[in-house]
C-alpha cells in the first residue's frame, strides 16, 4: 500500500508545468485539471510552476529545453516537494530534496510511429528515456501503456504504477437544451488523424448494406489534426455524404447529448494509450465497437465487440452484427455500464495521491 497522505503534518507541495495553448480541452488538459482542482486534495497543494510572464513568451513556451533552465529555479523558489511530470517530459537536472514523478500517456512514438508527425517523434524519442530515468515513480494510463513501457525499458518495470483514467463527461452533464433528434446513430470520437484509423472506419461503413446506412446514420466527433486527412473529400469519395455528419467541435454538454443517444461507439484506432472515449460512451450504456490490441481490450472489457483494426472486413462485420441485433446491443449496453464503473476520477486522483507520498518516501524523506 502507498503511505497515506493523511500522516502527513502540512499539505504536500506538488509543482507541475503545464499551459494549454490551444484553448480547448484536450484530453491532457483534462487529466490535468482533474487530479488539481479535485476536491480530494485536502493533503496536497499544486503549484503551476509555468506562473511567470516569462513562462507566457510563446518561444519559451514550446521548446521544453528553455522550460529545463528555468524549472530548476522555480522549483526551488516555489518549495515544491514533488515535480509532477503530467505528459512524458522531466527535467534534464534534479533539484535536491525534491522528488520527481512522470505521467506517461501512451507510447505512440515506440509502438506506432508511423501515426506521428516527425518533429514530435523526434521529440519523444529525445525526451522519454531521460523522463523515466529521473522519475522516482512513473504513472500510466493503463496496464497496457505499463507494459510497453517495461517492454522497451525493463529497467524501469519496479517504478510504474498504473492508475486508469476516468470518464469526466457524466450524465448530470446531459444537455437539457440541446436534443438529438429521432434518427439512430453510430458515433466516432477522437482527433481525425492517421492514427485513429479513419480510412478504414469509414470503408467499414461504406460497405454497410444500404438499408443499415440509411436506418443508422455516422456522426463523426473531433477536429482535425495532423496528416492531411481531408474529411470532406473522403465523404465525396465514398459516396457518404447523405450518411455522414461531422462536427468537429462540441461543447461537454452536446457531446453528452450525442452519447446519450447513440446506437454504438465506433472506435476502431490502431493504438490508444487508454481510449477515454470507449469509457465515455459506456457511461451511458453505448457499446463500443473497439480494437483487439494496445489497451482497448482492456478498457473495453465485455461492454464491446473487438476487431482487427488492419481488417475493413472485420470492422465491417462487427459494425453489421451489432446494428443487425438490437438484443446484442441491449445485452452489450448493460455490460457497458457495468464496465464503466470500474473507472472512477476518484480513484484516479486518490491513487494519484499516494504515488506523490510514496515518492516521497523513496526519496528518504
Amino acid at each position: 500500500m502507498f503511505a497515506s497522505f493523511s500522516n502527513s503534518s502540512r499539505k504536500i507541495r506538488v509543482g507541475y508545468h503545464w499551459k494549454n495553448t490551444n484553448g480547448r480541452a484536450d484530453g491532457i488538459t483534462r487529466y490535468v485539471d482533474n487530479i488539481t482542482q479535485s476536491d480530494n486534495n485536502s493533503n496536497v497543494e499544486f503549484v503551476n510552476c509555468s506562473n511567470s510572464k516569462l513562462f507566457s513568451i510563446p518561444f519559451v513556451g514550446r521548446f521544453f529545453f528553455i522550460l529545463n533552465l528555468l524549472l530548476g529555479s522555480n522549483i526551488r523558489k516555489k518549495e515544491i516537494d514533488v515535480y509532477w511530470g503530467v505528459a512524458h517530459k522531466l527535467p534534464f537536472l534534479r533539484v535536491k530534496n525534491v522528488s520527481y514523478v512522470v505521467t506517461i500517456h501512451d507510447l505512440v512514438w515506440k509502438v506506432c510511429p508511423q501515426t506521428m508527425p516527425l518533429m514530435r517523434r523526434l521529440t519523444e524519442r529525445f525526451f522519454f528515456p531521460i523522463a523515466i530515468r529521473n522519475g522516482d515513480l512513473i504513472i500510466t494510463v493503463s496496464q497496457s501503456t505499463a507494459n510497453d513501457i517495461v517492454k522497451h525499458f525493463p529497467f524501469c518495470a519496479n517504478k510504474i504504477k498504473a492508475i486508469p483514467l476516468a470518464s469526466a463527461i457524466g450524465k448530470n452533464n446531459k444537455s437539457k437544451e440541446r436534443q438529438i433528434d429521432n434518427t439512430q446513430y453510430v458515433i466516432f470520437v477522437g482527433t481525425i488523424e492517421p492514427r485513429k484509423n479513419i480510412k478504414n472506419m469509414l470503408r467499414a461503413y461504406t460497405a454497410l448494406p444500404k438499408s443499415l446506412k440509411q436506418k443508422y446514420k455516422f456522426i463523426l466527433v473531433g477536429n482535425i489534426g495532423w496528416g492531411n486527412i481531408e474529411l470532406d473529400k473522403l465523404l465525396v469519395e465514398f459516396n457518404l455524404t447523405s450518411f455522414v455528419e461531422w462536427r468537429p467541435f462540441v461543447n461537454d454538454q452536446e457531446l453528452s447529448a450525442l452519447y446519450q443517444n447513440a446506437y454504438c461507439l465506433l472506435f476502431p484506432s490502431f493504438y490508444e494509450g487508454f481510449g477515454l472515449p470507449i469509457v465515455e460512451a459506456q457511461s451511458f450504456g453505448v457499446p463500443a465497437i473497439t480494437s483487439n490490441i494496445s489497451s482497448m481490450p482492456e478498457v473495453v472489457g465485455e461492454g464491446g465487440l473487438l476487431i482487427d483494426p488492419c481488417s475493413i472486413e472485420s470492422i465491417k462485420n462487427a459494425l453489421e452484427q451489432l446494428l443487425s441485433d438490437t438484443g446484442l446491443r441491449d445485452s452489450l449496453s448493460q455490460k457497458a455500464m457495468i464496465n464503466a464503473q470500474r473507472f472512477s476520477w476518484g480513484k484516479t486522483v486518490n491513487t494519484t495521491y499516494d504515488v506523490f507520498s510514496e515518492s516521497i518516501n523513496i526519496r528518504g524523506r
